[in-house]
């Protein structure tokens, strides 16, 4: 049947500046990714064949411009069916994306819905949606929901980590019982995987189901997400409450601490923590919900933070008036949170009074300033090297590039080459350059700059025909000096800057 997907833009009051839907078949938009110069990578998924019984659903990814206008068709992933599960996304250089999934791997047979057995498959897209690499993950055991991921980041080594469940033993004695654990993987930006202490984490007897992760200082990382005590060890409880977690890891993927989380009601102590964001003081931002003590108000939303140096007890924590999963925006250097949900609320008519549901937009301020993993990832920027080779007749360049990424799994994804004609190439190989003759005369550069798969960059500036004389010199760094105030004033002194240097 047909669903529309509506896309949203709303000011910093809320207001709709605009709303744009898209009608797809059993399936609608997912994730939104922004891209440079104003433009979306949308995510989703659909059914694109026409029969009416059809639940063939796939992954696709599409690109609008600003305003959500595709700028194309939307591309669709081949060979693997859409399972229920969340589909998360992150940015690369140059408006690349790894993009993960969890998938079905048992062809579709027309009238039927769900089944079938489970993978986590993860695709790398260039920046027209192309795919440059895919790998599977598959489940443990040959049944449904063996497997799913949930989230994943990019860690300041320059690796990328997922977190999600994926069953890790038949329980005994009851054979169609499948224990879910909490799953880890980390992967470079090629693909290749990077092997960890344990690939998964939380004791046997336990249920884990995580919602996010996010990287940390130490250069580990921090999970978030529902865990169900005692579930099936000495049985199976269908019944059990979820406890909130929040997790520490390494580098290497081994838990360092756990704190859990309970609602505050005694009869139904459940507890959720839905997203986690690491803040600047050391704490760490937590949205989720858990009971009230008296469970008269079905809205149990609420943001707080966890200090670890503090105990159990949250530091602080704000209501919020929703209930369920909740969307969010990435925190606010100024502390400034939008959470968006579902709020329930009664409605009568007639005298006969109901519970409604109703989108509810919240925004904090205040909240603590986030930590910031782009600065401190590029503490240790890549490296950028070239040799270089001229022809007897000086004319004709040819080079090399001797590149590396930087931190240990960091990888370099863009190469950018200048030449002193005004040429470039992108690549990491250019091909030989040939020059006008005579050819340039000393002091003309040639550029490497490259950025790794964290998005941090270096330069190297070579001088195949000679170095730059001393008078080539001092205008080059005229052109790059900067003074103020300028003009300068008969009183009072003035600062000068030269780039790359303080002033």
């Amino acid at each position: 049947m047909p669903i529309t997907s509506r896309l949203w833009q709303l000011n910093g009051q809320g207001d709709t500046l605009l709303s744009r839907g898209y009608a797809f078949k059993n399936g609608g938009y997912l994730n939104l990714l922004p891209l440079r110069g104003g433009d979306w990578l949308i995510t989703g998924c659909a059914d694109t064949t026409a029969a009416s019984n059809s639940y063939d659903i796939a992954y696709f990814s599409v690109r609008t411009d600003s305003l959500g206008v595709w700028r194309g068709r939307p591309r669709y992933l081949p060979q693997y069916r859409y399972n229920n599960a969340p589909a998360p996304v992150l940015r690369l250089p140059a408006d690349g994306a790894l993009w993960a999934q969890t998938v079905n791997l048992t062809p579709y047979v027309q009238g039927t819905v769900g089944g079938g057995v489970d993978a986590v498959q993860v695709a790398r897209l260039d920046s027209a949606q192309r795919v440059v690499w895919r790998h599977l993950y598959p489940g443990r055991t040959a049944a449904p929901n063996g497997i799913s991921v949930a989230a994943m980041a990019a860690l300041r080594d320059g690796a990328y980590v997922l977190v999600g469940q994926k069953n890790r033993a038949w329980q005994s004695p009851y054979g169609n019982i499948v224990v879910h654990s909490g799953w880890l993987q980390r992967l470079k930006s090629n693909g290749d995987t990077i092997r960890l202490a344990a690939e998964y984490f939380g004791p046997i007897s336990e249920h884990y189901d995580p919602h996010e992760v996010q990287a940390t200082p130490d250069g580990g990382f921090v999970v978030a997400g529902d865990v169900y005590p005692r579930r099936y060890l000495p049985v199976f409880d269908s019944n059990a409450s979820a406890n909130g977690f929040l997790a520490k890891f390494d580098s290497l993927g081994t838990m360092q601490w756990e704190q859990r989380f309970v609602g505050q009601n005694a009869q139904y102590p459940s507890a959720s923590i839905h997203r986690v964001q690491v803040l600047a003081n050391g704490q760490y931002l937590l949205t989720g919900i858990r009971t009230t003590p008296a469970l008269s108000d079905p809205n149990q939303a609420f943001v707080g933070a966890y200090d670890r140096r503090l105990g159990a007890a949250l530091a602080w924590e704000l209501p919020v008036e929703t209930q369920g999963a909740q969307l969010q925006t990435a925190l606010q250097p100024d502390g400034t949170l939008t959470l968006v949900g579902q709020r329930t609320i009664p409605h009568t008519v007639g005298g006969q009074t109901s519970q409604d549901q109703a989108g509810l937009l919240t925004r904090f301020a205040g909240l603590g300033a986030p930590y910031q993993p782009a600065a401190d990832f590029c503490r240790r920027p890549p490296v950028a090297s070239a040799g270089f080779a001229l022809n007897p007749a000086g004319d004709t360049l040819r080079l090399v590039d001797f590149s590396s990424g930087g931190p240990r799994f960091a990888q370099v994804e863009r190469w950018r080459w200048h030449f002193p004609d005004g040429a470039y190439f992108d690549g990491p190989a250019p091909p030989p350059h040939r020059f006008a003759a005579p050819g340039p005369g000393p002091g003309a550069a040639v550029t490497l700059t490259v950025t790794n798969n964290l998005g941090c960059s270096a330069t190297q500036t070579l001088y195949p025909f000679g170095r730059p004389s001393a008078a080539q010199q001092a205008r080059a760094w005229a052109a790059q000096a900067s003074v103020w105030p300028n003009p300068a004033t008969g009183a009072g002194g003035a600062t000068l800057a030269l780039a790359g240097l303080p002033p």
